[in-house]
This record gives C-alpha cells, sequence and structure tokens, in this order.
C-alpha cells in the first residue's frame, strides 16, 4: 500500500502534455518483454496508472491482445501496455522512442559552415586544379632542362647547384632525393646523375595526378556533407515533414550519435532516392567525345555522373587505405565502366588486377568535369527547395549577381530566420546545455558559433 501511493504521488507530480507519436521495434520489443510477464514486472499497479490522453500508435496498435496463460480476472498483457505507456506518458520518462523530440540539425565540426556550399567547392576546385597546373608545368620545365643536358651522366647536384646551395629547403630536398636511392655494392652513397632525373619525373607526374584526384574527390564528398545539411535545413524552414531517411540522415549528423564520423557520400544519397535518380540520368561528360556535340543524356546507361562520382570515390579508398594497386573486386565491379569511358581517348590501358590504375592528365580534367556537374544540379536543387535562400553567396537575399570580381564569402550555415531549434544550439548556451541534458546526452558549453574552418563567418542577420 505504501509502493501504491508513493506511485500515486508520483503520478500527481508527474509532467503532462507529452504525447505518445511512435516507437522502434527495439522499444517495443523491451516494452513487451516487461508486459508479457504480468502487472508486477511495472512495480505500479497498471489499472490504476493515468489515464492515457494520446492516440494508439500504430506499431502499438498492430500487436493486438497476446493470448498466454494467466489468472481468471488478471488484465491482460495489451492492458498492460497499454497502461504502461499511459504512465510513461504521463511521468515523462526519457523515453527517445516514445516522447516527441525538437529536431535539430547540427553541423559536425568538421563540415564547411556554409549556406552556399557550391561557392566554397568552386573556389576549392580551383584551387586544387592550380596547384596540379603548377606541379605539372614546373616538372614539365624539368624535364625540358634535363632533356637539353647533353652530358646525362652529369651529378644532378651540380645540374642545380644554384638551387642546392642557394636555398635551405633546396639543399633538404637534395639530400632527401639522394638518400632515396640508397648505397651501391661497395656501400657508398649512390650519386644521382640526370638519367635519374628523367626516369623519376615520370613517377613525380603520376603522383601529382593522383594527388588531385583524391582531394578533389574528398572535397566533393565535403560538398555533399555541407549540401545535405543545408537541404535538411531548408525542408524544415519550408514546413515539410522529414522522411524516415531523412531523419535517419539527421540522427546520423548528431555527434552523440555519429562518435566522430560524419555521413558519407552513399549514406547521403541513399536518403534521397530521386536525387540518385537524377544523378543516373546526367551524362558523365559534357560533351560527346567523338562529335564534339552537347550531351543531354548518358551515352550509355553505364555511363552517368553517378558511377563516375563512385568509381573515383572508391579509388579514392583504394589509394588511401590500400596499397593503390586495382583488387579484384575492384576490377571486376568498375572494369566495364573504366574501359567504356577511355575508349574514345585511345592510349589509355584498360584495369588490371594487381596493377596501378593509369592516370593520364586527361582523366583527371574528366573526373574534375563530371563532379562540376553534379555539383550544378545538387545546387540547383537545393536554391529550389530554399526558395533561394541558400545556394549562393548572397542568401538569404535574392540572387543579383553573376560575377564576381573577387571570390566571394560565403555566408553561414545559420543566420536570424532560418530554423528556430538549430540556431538556439549555436546560440544559446542554456538552451545547449538544458537540451542535452534532456536527451542525456555529454554536455557541451564551448563557444557557441566555432570559427573552425575556412568558410566561418560570425553570426548576423542581414
Amino acid at each position: 500500500m505504501a509502493d501504491q501511493r508513493q506511485n500515486e504521488g508520483d503520478h500527481a507530480r508527474a509532467p503532462r502534455g507529452r504525447e505518445v507519436v511512435g516507437c522502434t521495434r527495439s522499444g517495443t520489443q523491451a516494452f513487451l518483454r516487461q508486459a508479457r510477464c504480468g502487472p508486477s514486472a511495472l512495480r505500479r499497479p497498471p489499472l490504476r496508472a493515468a489515464p492515457f490522453r494520446g492516440k494508439v500508435p500504430p506499431d502499438l496498435r498492430r500487436l493486438g491482445p497476446r493470448r498466454c496463460s494467466r489468472r481468471r480476472g488478471s488484465p491482460s498483457p495489451f492492458q498492460v501496455l497499454l497502461a504502461g505507456a499511459a504512465d510513461l506518458v504521463s511521468l515523462g520518462v526519457a523515453y527517445p522512442y516514445l516522447v516527441v523530440q525538437k529536431m535539430l540539425i547540427i553541423r559536425p565540426s568538421g563540415i564547411w559552415n556554409s549556406r552556399a556550399p557550391l561557392n566554397d567547392y568552386i573556389q576549392q576546385d580551383r584551387a586544387i586544379s592550380k596547384s596540379a597546373a603548377t606541379q605539372t608545368l614546373a616538372l614539365y620545365r624539368l624535364r625540358e632542362a634535363l632533356e637539353a643536358e647533353p652530358n646525362k651522366e652529369r651529378s644532378g647536384r651540380q645540374l642545380f647547384e644554384s638551387i642546392t646551395k642557394g636555398k635551405a629547403a633546396g639543399g633538404k630536398a637534395w639530400l632527401q632525393y639522394r638518400r632515396s636511392h640508397g648505397n651501391d655494392l661497395d656501400g657508398r652513397a649512390i650519386q644521382p646523375k640526370v638519367t635519374h632525373l628523367l626516369n623519376d619525373s615520370f613517377l613525380a607526374l603520376a603522383d601529382v595526378q593522383e594527388m588531385a584526384v583524391i582531394r578533389l574527390s574528398s572535397m566533393f564528398e565535403s560538398y555533399a556533407q555541407c549540401w545535405a545539411l543545408n537541404f535538411l535545413l531548408a525542408s524544415l524552414e519550408g514546413g515539410l515533414v522529414l522522411s524516415k531517411r531523412e531523419t535517419s540522415l539527421v540522427d546520423a549528423f548528431l555527434p552523440a550519435f555519429s562518435r566522430g564520423h560524419v555521413p558519407s557520400w552513399p549514406t547521403i544519397i541513399g536518403a534521397y532516392p530521386t536525387v540518385k535518380e537524377r544523378l543516373v540520368a546526367l551524362p558523365h561528360l559534357s560533351t560527346n567525345p567523338l562529335t564534339g556535340e552537347e550531351l543531354t543524356e548518358p551515352l550509355e546507361s553505364s555511363l552517368n555522373a553517378h558511377t563516375a562520382i563512385q568509381f573515383w570515390r572508391a579509388y579514392r579508398n583504394l589509394a588511401v587505405h590500400l596499397s593503390r594497386l586495382v583488387t579484384r573486386s575492384f576490377h571486376a565491379k568498375y572494369s566495364e565502366f573504366f574501359r567504356r569511358t577511355t575508349a574514345h581517348f585511345g592510349y589509355i590501358r584498360v584495369l588490371e588486377p594487381g596493377q596501378p590504375l593509369p592516370l593520364k592528365d586527361d582523366l583527371f580534367g574528366a573526373m574534375a568535369a563530371t563532379h562540376y556537374r553534379a555539383a550544378l544540379l545538387l545546387n540547383e536543387l537545393l536554391e529550389e527547395r530554399s526558395a533561394g535562400r541558400r545556394g549562393h553567396p548572397e542568401a538569404p537575399r535574392p540572387k543579383e549577381t553573376v560575377f564576381w570580381d573577387a571570390p566571394p564569402r560565403s555566408p553561414p550555415l545559420l543566420l536570424l530566420g532560418d530554423h528556430a531549434e538549430s540556431l538556439r544550439w549555436v546560440t544559446d548556451t542554456s538552451f545547449r546545455i538544458e537540451e542535452s541534458l534532456r536527451r542525456g546526452w555529454r554536455v557541451d558549453a564551448q563557444p557557441v558559433v566555432p570559427a573552425d574552418s575556412a568558410t566561418a563567418a560570425p553570426l548576423r542577420s542581414r
């Protein structure tokens, strides 16, 4: 009786007003395991619990009454389940699968703080292209000087004496280059000659192309992550209800669930099947390589922008995490695509297992064009969804400028007038702490609006 009075007192003091909106499968199963054992498992009289004021969720309604052996007059498991659910609603117990949660879009620290991701993509794409082009020009200038040297057995250090002796960095670079050749049979250090430099310059050209491919593929994924945050915010700001896949994508961005891993490109594009269909219908090249005409649809079903993005992303992972050599699984999945997409070049060999990818200058140009067209398509969808409040450097104002004298700076992801809860998360420390405690997250009271990316800007109203 004392326990019963204590429970009734808890009912009287409990906050009210929360509504059951649904439950996950794991939460339902855990609740049923308690309900199946009878009312004693709930540690309170279920039939005398607070009245149930919410709708019965469809997930619970489908369960129905379960037949089991019980004494006559005792409540059925379904009655226990409903009474327990009402108890949880009235008590406000922190069951995230039974209680309405505020929707929060939180930007992880490694993602661009920008509401114009295409502007940042274009600027970084140009920086990568400049770096690759400059190194390529320097290497060809080096090869020209080496080929013009009549004495190919001349010491490379003598040829570059003005650099190795006049520049500290040049001297260190030459020392590192000399040590990389090791020793001869007599144990003496090998002194690189002009012939050594000519042969090694070929490897340097391939490394420049590989560096550009890896950087561009990684940067496109960063663009997709920033685009996804903007697209989710635009949907909420437009009064749209997020789909189940979009809700899962929101959770994947939350630091409490991501554990430091932000959603990858397959996760992002998997949340938007219609966007994936648009990419599949987008040709991987701008013009027909045989006729020079502009392409409006893929030449073949397999030659599309989505497959090209997947191919270069897979190669990036191959080069970064493995030995850079084509594996059998990579060959089985992408050899036909690579053969078809490089057939018009005429000089690029096919993929072979156990061999490196034949990177050429034309491949990086084709890759950059494919990713740029895909980025343009995603940005068009973002501007359409946000009604022009996102997707360009002048957002949230209407877009007026077409050409810029200098690279514009992107406005931050959140401004006054954007999604209220997400904006409060980055501007109101007390709200941040309160919401973290309510959700059971680790409390983070760091300074709000951290300027941790190249595109970070102070929060301001326009």
